[in-house]
């Protein structure tokens, strides 16, 4: 059985700056956003840059769009970042379909 939850943890960014890592599932739903936003409060708090690691997920809605904004937002807002890596077709999609292309400047890594 899948499970649909984030794993968060200590890792070296793509950078090498010491920050946190949150893993997305494979299913990002309105059921799930608060879920997400949680995850990314928890890595975001012990400071450092946070890398978000895509490359499970197969489906992704607005509303786990915005939570994810909002983590970007309250990052820099620190001078902090947030790092997409492996970022698969349906999640740069998802952006691109909701006029977002300029987020993908979040060192969207392979």
């Amino acid at each position: 059985m899948e499970t649909n939850e984030a794993a968060v943890s200590a890792a070296d960014t793509p950078s090498g700056i010491q920050g946190h890592a949150v893993d997305l599932p494979s299913f990002l739903d309105l059921g799930y956003a608060g879920e997400l936003k949680s995850a990314l409060q928890e890595a975001m708090r012990p400071g450092g840059d946070l890398t978000i690691n895509g490359a499970a997920v197969e489906s992704i809605t607005s509303p786990c769009i915005q939570v994810l904004l909002a983590a970007e937002k309250t990052l820099s807002g620190y001078g902090r970042s947030l790092n997409l890596i492996e970022a698969p077709p349906v999640l740069t999609s998802a952006f691109t379909d909701l006029g977002l292309n300029h987020i993908q400047g979040w060192s969207n890594t392979q």
